[in-house]
């Protein structure tokens, strides 16, 4: 439990490093997961990232496809915004939207799961 609430603490702290992280950990994988969340959610199914990659369909799959969405932005705000010299004092609201996102996906996939 503490290294959990380690890794809470860090998240909304300022992030470090450079450029080349800003570019990758700030853009580019939250913009592959977002293409990848735009995708499920518009066909209704999603993969979950497990050893026999099992799918769930509908209003589920949107719900966890919504989650993943929410992680992106989390990723993109923490380093894409966090690292900005002109955002980055929006990230932590920002942050806090993408985490609050997650929360009403889970909910929604807690109450609408069979």
């Amino acid at each position: 439990m503490k290294g959990f609430l380690m890794i809470i603490m860090e998240l909304f702290g300022p992030p470090d490093g450079g450029p080349s992280t800003r570019f990758f950990m700030g853009h580019l994988i939250p913009g592959m997961i977002g293409l990848y969340s735009l995708t499920a959610i518009f066909i209704g199914k999603t993969v979950l990232p497990a050893k026999t990659l099992p799918t769930i369909g509908g209003v589920p799959g949107v719900c966890v496809a919504c989650i993943y969405l929410g992680v992106a932005g989390l990723l993109h705000f923490h380093w894409g915004w966090g690292l900005s010299h002109e955002r980055w004092h929006l990230s932590v609201r920002g942050k806090w939207a993408a985490f609050g996102f997650i929360v009403l996906s889970f909910i929604g996939l807690i109450t609408f799961h069979p």
